[in-house]
């Protein structure tokens, strides 16, 4: 069995992360945790030298961010993989999901006002709706 975690280091996260430690012990399972760049910026930069600084700033935060989410799986006995990818962050979990075969995704909920969801939905709705694959939102 496989878990992909999507992990941006935010504490919902980290909570998504530590539950998904929890049970891919409790499973003896694999893991991957996925962080992904929002590409939302680059729809507006394009290709400018602002946007390629800020696009190689946010894959090192990235890789940052990742690194101190390996320190959740120093003790753990599967392997863990790591997976920075740029795009809208929904659908790069989904298609994340399918390419690694995972069994289950794990992500955590941000908790978005009705307004913010109105306008422009939560990450972990729209997952949900674009995967077969089963999902745990963790709050």
């Amino acid at each position: 069995m496989r878990i992909l975690i999507a992990y941006d280091g935010s504490e919902t996260s980290r909570k998504a992360l530590l539950k998904g430690k929890e049970l891919a012990e409790k499973l003896s399972c694999n893991v991957t945790i996925l962080y992904v760049i929002n590409d939302f910026l680059t729809r507006i930069y394009d290709y400018t030298l602002v946007f390629k600084v800020d696009k190689f700033a946010r894959k090192k935060q990235g890789e940052r961010i990742l690194t101190k989410g390996l320190e959740y799986f120093k003790d753990f006995k599967k392997s863990v993989n790591t997976i920075i990818k740029t795009g809208d962050p929904a659908t790069i979990i989904v298609e994340t999901a399918k390419q690694e075969k995972v069994d289950m995704i794990i992500l955590g909920s941000k908790g978005l006002s009705g307004i913010q969801k109105l306008f422009i939905g939560s990450v972990s709705n729209k997952v949900l709706i674009h995967t077969d694959i089963s999902v745990l939102i963790v709050k």
